[in-house]
């Protein structure tokens, strides 16, 4: 959620009407419990990551910038690997916590991506 207003930036910075629902309510209803709550942030947190290798690519081909319309592929900036590391770090300390969470984990990283996807689609 602390990436909406750069999502919104960007759209404006474009020329886009922002959403009305972001995130859409099909996502924060996917975090019922611990294990989903990961496998949730596992796809939000792993899009910031592919999000620079993304900027870069956009930067080349598009000329655009964090500053100019693709604020939300720059993720934490230059922390972005590292803040993923910290997050691999804590889900791996989760897992050996709880093993019997892979699962649930996996499910629920799947189901984002479906709703990211469904989300996406219809242009919403």
């Amino acid at each position: 959620l602390r990436k909406t207003p750069l999502l919104r930036r960007d759209l404006t910075a474009l020329g886009a009407t922002p959403w009305a629902e972001y995130p859409p309510q099909a996502l924060a209803e996917l975090v019922v419990d611990e294990p989903s709550a990961w496998g949730t942030l596992y796809v939000l947190e792993g899009s910031t990551l592919g999000g620079r290798i993304i900027l870069r690519s956009i930067e080349r081909s598009l000329g655009l910038t964090a500053d100019t319309g693709a604020a939300f592929f720059s993720g934490y900036g230059e922390r972005t690997g590292h803040n993923w590391g910290i997050f691999v770090d804590a889900l791996t300390a989760a897992h050996r916590r709880a093993p019997h969470w892979e699962d649930a984990i996996v499910a629920s990283a799947c189901a984002c991506f479906a709703v990211m996807d469904d989300w996406l689609a219809t242009g919403a």
